[in-house]
């Protein structure tokens, strides 16, 4: 679903930057699901394990800035926070390069945990950074739609107002991801339904196209 309306975005016309983005950002998005799938499913022994479930945990920094990056662009509001976001983007990169140059630090280890065959080992020093910058990320998008929301005149407000609706979904959903990070007595399986989010996104960003939408969702 996330790969085919990333596709269904990437290749309207006329072209926008936005479309491009939103690309990247569905890219990460599989990313993230397809390393989670193949991670829990994989016995804790081996070492494959150790780096599917680093490529997941520092996967996540994408999601985080390529989501930022989308909410920013489709909500008209990079005027005001084009320097938070190049802030943004630098400290993705900076965390990206230190994982690679000292991945242990940021994944020690993978464990069994729950009813998983693994899953990330969270003792590593900087672990919770990554964790950390994507829930900054998340409250910095409902804080820029919101904003730019009360600007916005009828037309534009129903507009964002499938965004807000699209990421709280996938929120809500996607945040049951980290639990095991946190201890917390929630089922991550739940958030096999994040890709959903995506569907009241491009249903906003292609105002125009709905029955080519409709006929993809």
């Amino acid at each position: 679903v996330v790969l085919s309306l990333g596709l269904f975005v990437f290749f309207q016309k006329p072209r926008k930057f936005l479309y491009y983005v939103w690309f990247f950002f569905s890219i990460s998005i599989v990313l993230h699901q397809l390393s989670f799938i193949m991670g829990i499913n994989t016995a804790a022994t081996t070492k494959m394990a150790y780096w599917i479930w680093y490529v997941n945990a520092t996967g996540n920094v994408l999601v985080g800035i390529f989501t930022l990056h989308v909410a920013i662009l489709a909500t008209d509001g990079l005027e005001k926070f084009k320097n938070l976001l190049k802030f943004m983007y630098g400290f993705a990169i900076l965390i990206i390069v230190a994982a690679i140059f000292f991945h242990h630090a940021f994944v020690a280890g993978v464990v069994p945990k729950m009813y998983f065959h693994s899953f990330v080992d969270t003792s590593g020093p900087f672990f919770y950074i990554i964790d950390w910058y994507d829930f900054f990320c998340f409250f910095i998008i409902f804080y820029v739609a919101f904003f730019e929301r009360a600007r916005h005149g009828a037309e534009g407000k129903k507009r964002i107002d499938y965004y807000i609706a699209g990421l709280a979904f996938g929120f809500l959903t996607g945040v049951t991801a980290f639990a095991p990070d946190f201890n917390l007595p929630l089922d991550p399986g739940i958030s096999a339904l994040l890709g959903l989010f995506a569907v009241p996104l491009v249903y906003g960003m292609i105002k125009k196209g709905l029955m080519d939408i409709r006929i993809v969702v």
